[in-house]
């Protein structure tokens, strides 16, 4: 009988065999303590799901930091502002060179949207992106990245110069992500100041 308490007390509950009432405690077996861990480590996991899928920001910004090329982040300090897609065209222009004529850039010409496509900015020369309320950054290149996809433009990291109050008030730095398409025409072109028009898609992300 000593022996049977004994195992009982270790296993399951110790219960007073005298005197006054004593707390119940519970000792749970290894193969208990692991059910449990794994109840608790499933229930983590739903929740984090379930942040996911209710937070628009939180997978694109996960994606956005595995997937970006180092020399392409922003300063410490910059916070990010938005993700936003672009659909537009690359305008590249026939321009004397020397005794030659050949393509050469000239501006983007494209519409940004949020991720209900709404309209979010233009995208014009400069770069300049202008927001709906008059807002507007102009950019400079501080680094460029060869895109994944063959005959995509590059992928960037550009400083911005911000004009305006209003949505894109404080926007210090641009990323320009997942390009597709809008290279350009090579080579020789046949009449000076003719002008074509490449389509392309990319995600900016903007950063205060």
């Amino acid at each position: 009988m000593k022996s049977m308490k004994s195992r009982s007390c270790r296993e399951t509950s110790c219960v007073p065999t005298s005197g006054s009432p004593a707390p119940h405690i519970t000792v749970m077996s290894a193969a208990a303590r692991h059910a449990t861990s794994s109840q608790v480590g499933l229930t983590m996991r739903r929740f984090v799901l379930a942040f996911a899928i209710a937070s628009p920001t939180y997978c694109p910004v996960f994606a956005i930091a595995q997937s970006m090329p180092a020399k392409l982040a922003v300063p410490k300090g910059g916070s990010l502002q938005g993700k936003y897609t672009a659909k537009g065209v690359q305008i590249y222009v026939c321009h004397v060179n020397g005794a030659a004529t050949e393509w050469a850039f000239k501006a983007p010409e494209a519409e940004l949207v949020d991720e209900q496509g709404r309209q979010f900015a233009k995208h014009y020369a400069g770069p300049t992106w202008e927001a709906p309320d008059g807002s507007k950054i102009v950019g400079e290149v501080l680094a460029s990245e060869p895109a994944p996809e063959a005959g995509a433009i590059p992928w960037l990291l550009l400083s911005t110069k911000t004009f305006g109050i209003g949505a894109l008030a404080g926007v210090r730095f641009v990323q320009r992500v997942n390009t597709s398409g809008g290279v350009g025409p090579t080579g020789r072109c046949p009449t000076v100041g003719a002008e074509q028009r490449v389509g392309y898609t990319a995600d900016y992300i903007f950063y205060r």
